[in-house]
């Protein structure tokens, strides 16, 4: 059975300017559990987590968009 990992959107106003922006992380972990932990965890700071499970998941989600980190 293959894992099912989620994009979790989100935004966050940048301080004193008002500006609205999203922050983009791409998160390679192998179980399921402890990703969405860590997209929860990122989810309060506004930052959107686009989480995938293998390095081949990776590799296409990098060539599809961009991310800061």
């Amino acid at each position: 059975m293959r894992h099912v990992c989620r994009e979790t959107r989100l935004t966050y106003s940048l301080l004193f300017t008002g500006i609205e922006t999203a922050v983009r992380v791409l998160l390679v972990e192998d179980d399921d559990l402890i990703g969405k932990g860590i997209v929860a965890g990122l989810r309060p700071h506004g930052i959107t987590a686009h989480h995938v499970c293998t390095a081949a998941e990776a590799e296409a989600a990098q060539a599809e968009a961009a991310y800061h980190a």
